[in-house]
């Protein structure tokens, strides 16, 4: 399972999952990425000795460019999308972690997309 709501994601621990994100641009256009722009999701655990930037990452994954056709037949939508796989929620504890997400463009610049936001892992009702 995995909900969504206001950039807070809940997902339990051990299961499967896509998150799609759509990027705007400063005008709230939408922003495809361009050939070698890269989108990464970040998730970390916040600690008490070392800031969120200096934590390691637990889950770090890479949003891929998927075709969709439009529900009205005329054309594609590219979304943005990244999985997360059993294997990598398997093991964490429950409880509350943050995420973030980051473009690099082709050129080198870097956006923050995503604020760092809560990420929480719960428990499942079977192993």
């Amino acid at each position: 399972m995995i909900n969504a709501f206001q950039n807070n994601i809940t997902m339990t621990r051990g299961d499967d999952c896509k998150i799609n994100i759509e990027i705007s641009t400063a005008d709230g256009e939408v922003y495809t990425p361009a050939d070698g722009d890269v989108v990464k999701l970040y998730v970390k655990k916040e600690g008490l000795e070392k800031s969120l930037e200096e934590q390691p990452e637990i889950i770090t994954k890479t949003f891929e460019k998927v075709s969709v056709e439009n529900t009205d037949g005329e054309g594609t939508t590219t979304k943005l999308v990244a999985t997360i796989a059993a294997a990598d929620t398997k093991n964490l504890e429950t409880g509350m972690y943050k995420y973030g997400v980051k473009l690099t463009t082709a050129e080198g610049k870097v956006y923050t997309v995503v604020m760092p936001s809560t990420f929480t892992i719960e428990e499942g009702i079977a192993k």
